[in-house]
């Protein structure tokens, strides 16, 4: 997933919901569309247990246009991301957590985006993380087989349920007041728990 530059990028921009128009309920999370995978999952999850958010937005694509706007393609609907406070995870080719953009797909020395996000929006130590988050985060990366091969273990699916993966690859809005956002934000707070007892020291400083 890569943020595209087009020519009728201005004519895009022109009819997208203004970012400025951002609902008060919280802010906005914007990841790909499509099949669903662990790490921008369990992502979206810890966010939803961290901060109010409005909803999860998952893109066909981003767009990026001649004067900065970042535009997002949710269904048939244009939204304008408001950067810098909306999340970015696992699409639009950039990682910037100034920005909050949190993408790894334009670079392999970069760490999956759960990471980025465990570092940059929880302040976790990366380099002191479980075997589940390691396994996910390589698999994200190269592949189960060679995760599995490279790690010498598979736990990547007793970490999340691959029924609940499948019910999130179908969605493409999920907001306030919806089963599916509620249940999420429930096993963020389950997720950021199990993280936390693996070590007195996983909170780090910045």
């Amino acid at each position: 997933m890569t943020v595209v530059i087009q020519e009728e990028a201005l004519r895009v921009s022109g009819n997208a919901i203004d970012a400025s128009a951002t609902s008060s309920k919280g802010i906005r999370i914007f990841t790909h569309a499509g099949g669903a995978h662990r790490d921008e999952f369990i992502s979206c999850c810890i966010l939803l247990a961290t901060y109010p958010v409005e909803g999860i937005y998952r893109c066909r694509d981003i767009i990026k246009t001649p004067d900065g706007q970042y535009i997002a393609i949710v269904e048939n609907e244009l939204i304008q991301i408001n950067v810098g406070r909306d999340i970015v995870v696992d699409i639009g080719g950039e990682y910037s957590p100034s920005r909050k953009l949190y993408d790894h797909h334009q670079d392999l020395n970069l760490p999956s985006s759960l990471l980025m996000i465990l570092q940059h929006e929880l302040f976790f130590d990366i380099n002191n993380l479980p075997k589940e988050i390691i396994f996910i985060d390589y698999a994200d990366k190269y592949g189960f087989t060679e995760a599995k091969r490279v790690l010498k273990a598979d736990v990547g699916p007793a970490f999340v349920d691959s029924a609940i993966l499948s019910v999130f690859s179908i969605r493409n809005i999920i907001t306030q007041g919806d089963p599916l956002y509620e249940i999420m934000r429930e096993m963020g707070i389950v997720f950021q728990a199990k993280l936390d007892s693996y070590a007195d020291t996983s909170y780090i400083a910045v």
